[in-house]
């Protein structure tokens, strides 16, 4: 089972002679003493391409691991860091400048990027204003040799970053590495894609390349083929407990960088063994590809053989054949011991973890699940390991194989497994359910809207008993479950021995079609399945024989004679597993093939699943980033009073949403620059934080165009469930009662008794406070609801009755018809909530000045509390344009025509969104907008006035 030898691969230690010496011209751009500070993420990479001792060469005097939550760093006057490109990376390094310079402490800085700077990190270095303190430079490390084929980027986030926050900032940094990797080894002539990302990354590395269509001859060049699969296509395969060596040591220790550290229980000593997982390892390189049943028998007859070896000192005669022994051969036998003793200790920890806990049974109940069979025992299996509180990632694998096997899970076991978990591992796991759905690992089946009914739900049971989900579907034509139950471990002839003869991973399956096939003609009805399409492209001629080798300078043969057409790159967008890596190699072995595998990172079940999991969110407190709060809803004022032609707080009703120039309400004792908002150029920098709120801005979204009525309610009772932050739930409860005309008394007495439950019953005088001011109210059923005729005559009538907010909508356009707004170049107030909403009380403004009154606004201020008034005190003759003199005789209005400018008084409070809309208004119409207010107020601060008790 050894791999192919290393004289079959491409050289790629040319990619770390060019990393070393790239970093190296970085250091000596920061001449004498210095200190390098280093991302943690980044020192094992790091370690494999420098190591200490050239740093020190290069007068780096002390090195510190980074970490963000120190204020302030001792070292000599000159510091370099090596981060990678984060926000509050940024702001822990200013907060380190901005020590230094406190105490006048003179220090030259300089930020090397990895692999690339954006212009969100520099934002927040202008805004912290440390920006002209520092250099900034680049150190494009992309791929990292963890081995003779293996190539990896080492960026974990890359799968939550690309297929959760829909974020393509890493697409260049892996298109990039194409290019620098092509550049060393030729162009490569077919280029296969399998997945959106995919797609993404090929188009961008051929522009970066600017390859033309000319055909040229790649016959000289070493990779004849790349392959590129996005990891949203096999989400399965990662999912799976891996069965051979390398794969049980990752997840059993965890493999880091190509290194494994092993504790004093497998070594038998005080200290720990950090070992690198290579080739050269001998051992290693003979057992990582086995499967694990046929190790421990491998390494029992090698310790015997080594044994052997020993023993021969005893029959050496002559001093000289002793002093031989002792020179060459005893210093290797007892590095090999050493290691053999490591590998045999990590056997034994291994078979003791799976020994115990149930693993065959869990095991079963996996392969179960790949099967398509016992689908009810499965889920009693789940429901068990939940009842005892087992390991939250194993059960929650099982969950995620359960619906991607089945094309998601019916609606009462998904409600029930979900409700099971979160009252076994806590309720914050509510988003973790949301981004795996989100990424469509777990999904609830879609029944169809008239499955109510007894009929329709007997046929929908049908239809889900009969049909066929997608991957079983590609299981079939793929073959991806052997028939066979018989199959050798120890001298294996199928890819599906990495998981015991029980599956064989798509992505190699997808990989072995297509080189077979040499492309994606004829497999339409497997592509079909796959997310994101399919897309290849073929730039080598026809008439060139492919097989010619490239020589070197010397005239040899570099490739040593290979058909560069048997060499294929395989690159995994998202991460790919060591099972897989294992596949491939025998894939090799059996075709032919030399598969060079490229990665973003290698991951396992548990990695990839923690990546998605729900994490304390970034927040700025105490001058640092403390917890940003996103205030998605903001009920405004509503006042007592009635006026003349002032804009009432008792007609609004208004929503922020998540989007360019969104509130960020800080909550911390260090108040960066004295105000109370970021930036707008900072703010635009959070877009990764905003779309991870993108689930709750349908539903916010909902409210207001007074769609979605039941799943509004529904989430705001899961904010309730997981004891979120109570003004947010509140907000919520508040929107709902104003655009719908109260909440239906079975739903009020519901959301009232939960949240007094969840936010204590002291909270009873806040809703009587806002009962009082007519944002939250129960509706009115009439006093013979009791009836059973009168009830549905009632629910009727709710159904079909139009709320006051939702016909002030109708009629003033307040909820703009497209959804296509232009935030960078609005034409429409509605921008300052990102096109879903205009304030109502700036629509009114812009009326009353469109109409010079009431006049013609009956069906709109009949819905208005207070009513209207206005008063004319300009006689009709006199010229309002005048321009109003000052002592010396000159224009005090610049020759403005005075009937253009307006002063609204707001009675109650407004908005800073509220005047931004004004002053567009005034910048649309031609009008000149004062401003007047009671107060500057917000969501939180207009709902803690009239709270009992406000929260800390």
């Amino acid at each position: 089972m050894a791999a192919p030898s290393v004289k079959g691969f491409p050289d790629f230690q040319r990619l770390k002679i060019l990393a070393k010496d790239e970093f190296t011209s970085l250091l000596d751009q920061m001449p004498g003493r210095k200190d390098l500070v280093i991302d943690g993420e980044l020192m094992k990479p790091l370690d494999r391409i420098a190591s200490v001792s050239l740093l020190k060469q290069r007068g780096v005097d002390k090195i510190f691991k980074f970490d963000s939550s120190l204020k302030s760093m001792h070292g000599c006057e000159q510091r370099i860091y090596l981060v990678r490109p984060r926000m509050t990376t940024m702001k822990a390094i200013a907060d380190h400048i901005n020590s230094d310079r406190n105490i006048n402490f003179k220090r030259k800085y300089s930020i090397i990027f990895v692999p690339r700077k954006l212009h969100t990190c520099l934002s927040v270095l202008e805004y912290e204003g440390v920006m002209g303190y520092v250099t900034v430079s680049e150190f494009q490390l992309d791929f990292v040799p963890l081995d003779k084929d293996v190539l990896s980027l080492e960026l974990p986030e890359f799968l939550k970053s690309l297929y959760l926050e829909n974020d393509q900032t890493w697409i260049h940094t892996v298109a990039k590495s194409l290019v620098r990797l092509q550049a060393l080894s030729g162009e490569i002539g077919h280029v296969y894609c399998i997945g959106r990302g995919a797609k993404m990354v090929n188009d961008l590395m051929n522009f970066l390349m600017k390859r033309n269509s000319s055909e040229q001859d790649f016959s000289r060049h070493e990779i004849g083929s790349l392959i590129l699969i996005d990891r949203d296509v096999d989400y399965v395969t990662p999912l799976c407990s891996q069965l051979t060596y390398e794969g049980l040591l990752d997840e059993t220790f965890g493999i880091k960088c190509g290194t494994i550290e092993f504790g004093p229980e497998v070594t038998g000593k005080q200290q720990s063994a950090k070992l690198l997982l290579n080739s050269d390892d001998a051992i290693f390189e003979d057992v990582r590809n086995r499967h694990f049943s046929n190790v421990l028998g491998y390494l029992s007859s090698k310790a015997k053989s080594l044994q052997q070896d020993f023993d021969k000192r005893h029959g050496l005669k002559s001093v000289g054949d002793m002093k031989d022994f002792v020179a060459n051969e005893l210093r290797r036998l007892k590095e090999q011991k050493s290691v053999l003793a490591n590998h045999i200790g990590a056997c034994e920890q291994i078979l003791g973890k799976k020994t115990k806990g149930g693993f065959e049974d869990y095991l079963q109940t996996e392969h179960s699940l790949l099967e398509g069979s016992g689908l009810r025992e499965n889920v009693n299996f789940i429901e068990e390991l939940l009842f005892k509180q087992d390991n939250m990632l194993k059960t929650l694998k099982l969950i995620c194989l359960l619906s991607l096997t089945q094309n998601g899970i019916s609606p009462q076991t998904y409600k029930s497994l979900k409700t099971q978990y979160l009252q076994s591992h806590g309720f914050e796991q509510l988003v973790t359910f949301s981004n795996l759905k989100s990424l469509g690992i777990v999904t609830e089946q879609e029944t169809g809207s008239q499955a109510g009914t007894p009929l329709n739900k007997v046929a929908s049971g049908m239809a889900a008993m009969t049909r066929r989900s997608t991957f079983q579907s590609l299981c079939k034509k793929l073959s991806l479950i052997p028939k066979s139950d018989d199959i050798d471990l120890k001298n294996p002839t199928d890819m599906s021995y990495v998981f015991s003869g029980a599956y064989t991973p798509l992505s190699c399956k997808l990989v072995e079609q297509v080189l077979t096939r040499g492309g994606f003609t004829g497999m339409e009805e497997i592509t079909k399945y796959l997310p994101g399409g399919v897309h290849s492209e073929n730039h080598v001629k026809a008439s060139k024989d492919h097989s010619t080798p490239l020589k070197d300078k010397s005239g040899k043969s570099a490739r040593q004679d290979r058909p560069v057409s048997k060499v294929v790159l395989v690159y995994f967008l998202g991460g790919c597993t060591y099972s897989e890596i294992t596949a491939l190699r025998f894939l090799g072995k059996l075709k032919g093939y030399i598969f060079v595998i490229a990665t973003t990172a290698i991951i396992n079940s548990s990695t990839m699943l923690e990546s998605v999991m729900e994490k304390p969110p970034i927040y700025y407190e105490n001058n640092r980033f403390a917890e940003i709060e996103f205030v998605p809803v903001a009920i405004k004022a509503r006042s007592l009073f009635s006026g003349n032609s002032f804009a009432h707080r008792s007609t609004e009703c208004s929503l922020i949403l998540p989007g360019a120039g969104m509130n960020l309400r800080h909550r911390g004792h260090g108040n960066p620059r004295g105000g109370s908002h970021l930036t707008h150029d900072v703010i635009m920098c959070l877009d990764r934080q905003v779309r991870q709120k993108e689930w709750e801005h349908g539903k916010l979204t909902g409210l207001l165009e007074g769609s979605g009525l039941g799943d509004n309610v529904n989430f705001i009772e899961e904010l309730i469930f997981k004891q979120d932050n109570m003004l947010k739930t509140l907000k919520l409860i508040c929107l709902l009662s104003l655009t719908q005309n109260g909440i239906s008394p079975q739903t009020y007495k519901s959301l009232k008794t939960q949240y007094l439950q969840s936010h204590g019953f002291e909270q009873l005088v806040t809703f009587s406070n806002l009962k009082s001011l007519g944002i939250v109210t129960e509706q009115e059923t009439g006093s013979q609801a009791g009836t059973p005729l009168n009830k549905v005559a009632s629910g009727m009538a709710a159904m079909t009755r139009r709320s006051t907010f939702q016909s002030l909508c109708k009629k003033l356009s307040l909820i703009p018809k497209s959804d296509d707004i232009d935030l960078k170049n609005p034409t429409d107030m509605s921008y300052v909530f990102s096109g879903a909403y205009t304030p109502l009380s700036c629509k009114l403004v812009e009326q009353v000045l469109t109409r010079g009154g009431f006049t013609g606004m009956e069906e709109i201020t009949k819905y208005l509390p207070g009513g209207v008034h206005s008063e004319n005190h300009v006689k009709a003759s006199k010229d309002h344009s005048t321009p109003l003199k000052d002592k010396s005789g000159k224009s005090a209005r610049q020759d403005r025509p005075v009937s253009k400018v307006v002063l609204v008084y707001f009675l109650g409070g407004c908005t800073y969104s509220e005047i931004t809309a004004l002053r567009f208004l005034g910048k649309l119409k031609g009008y000149i907008f004062v401003i007047a207010t009671t107060a500057i107020i917000n969501s939180s601060t207009m709902l803690e006035s009239v709270m009992e008790k406000p929260p800390i």
